[in-house]
């Protein structure tokens, strides 16, 4: 009929779910609802402070087994990747290896970490080029990419060295976290709040 607008159905699933033998299951469900593709995701390494590529290596191999096996029944298979920035992606008490966010009065967003440290960077590419290698033809990043609003220790961020010297580069000026809060977060519009939000917004 023309006009009629075709909707493409896409379904998220656990790549790890908690029995092995459901896969078949899903596969009628979905065949059923006519899916076109699913999203495959995994915690990775939520909350284990363990940040090296084994696991990813694992999850890419599991990756490319139901890519096989979903096949054969015409659905696409695409890999949703979260968390980014992290959810808390530490054990309790477990020691950073990134720069994690750091709030108006100097408190740290545990696990959540900073996207101008290069180390985090250059961890969350590789993971990315590991998964990439599965041969899966589409990823989907996990959109939580904020730097504020990380309650309670970070309504507003971030104020770590990383972005204190990022600011200093672009603006001259030679501030302290809290004479930039003063100026940010208080007052009327001024140039410090203007550079400050342009270094966040480009972070």
């Amino acid at each position: 009929m023309a006009g009629t607008r075709h909707c493409r159905t896409y379904v998220p699933l656990c790549l790890e779910p908690l029995a092995d033998n459901c896969w078949e299951e899903y596969a009628e469900a979905l065949t059923k609802m006519g899916a076109e593709r699913v999203f495959l995701s995994a915690p990775a390494l939520r909350n284990n402070g363990n940040f090296n590529a084994d696991k990813f290596e694992e999850l890419a191999a599991k990756l490319a087994d139901r890519m096989e096996f979903f096949r054969p029944y015409g659905i696409k298979v695409g890999y949703w990747m979260a968390p980014t920035l992290g959810w808390g992606m530490l054990s309790r008490g477990g020691e950073s290896p990134y720069q994690q966010l750091v709030g108006p009065d100097g408190k740290v967003a545990e696990g959540i970490f900073c996207p101008l440290d290069k180390g985090f960077e250059e961890y969350f590419c590789s993971t990315m080029q590991i998964i990439a290698k599965s041969g899966v033809d589409l990823i989907m990043l996990e959109d939580d990419y904020r730097l504020h609003l990380r309650e309670p220790d970070v309504p507003f961020g971030c104020f770590c060295p990383l972005h204190l010297e990022k600011f200093r580069q672009r603006s001259g000026l030679e501030l302290t976290r809290e004479e930039i809060v003063r100026q940010v977060l208080y007052g009327k519009p001024n140039k410090v709040r203007e550079l400050w939000l342009k270094t966040i917004g480009q972070s």
